[in-house]
């Protein structure tokens, strides 16, 4: 069962890279404060695609996320199985930085022809269209969901 929840909690982190990229990253707003929060935490990134001060979630915003995660987590499996879960839900996340990150800043990403194409879909989605694309590390629930 430990090795079952750590996968899950990989394969889960996917799910909520997609779902707060899409359904939070780029919602639309016409609030100032929500416009104003929205900038902050993804419309600056946009904006300015190449600036590494700008790339990896502040630390404001990952710990909700983190939170959601690990109460998911918890309702599903359990204090102790949660934990494991956790660590595969972190460890994605570590994962989709370090693919984001080459993605902006490394021919990295070259090297191999997977990491070319999620490259390249990332690239598609900062220069092209924002509406498409919102799988970092992996295009799956792009493939799954049609965007």
């Amino acid at each position: 069962l430990v090795p079952f929840c750590f996968i899950f909690g990989v394969l889960f982190w996917s799910l909520v890279e997609y779902s707060v990229h899409r359904f939070f990253f780029h919602v639309q707003t016409s609030n100032y404060w929500w416009n104003t929060l929205h900038f902050l935490f993804h419309g600056c990134h946009h904006k300015f695609p190449m600036d590494d001060m700008r790339l990896v979630m502040p630390p404001a915003g990952a710990v909700p996320i983190v939170m959601m995660v690990y109460g998911t987590e918890y309702l599903m499996f359990g204090y102790e199985l949660a934990a494991v879960a956790l660590a595969g839900s972190l460890s994605g996340y570590v994962v989709y930085d370090m693919i984001h990150y080459h993605c902006h800043f490394s021919e990295f990403t070259n090297k191999y022809e997977w990491l070319r194409r999620i490259r390249s879909s990332h690239m598609h989605h900062h220069y092209v269209d924002a509406t498409r694309g919102f799988g970092i590390s992996t295009p799956t629930w792009d493939l799954v969901l049609g965007t």
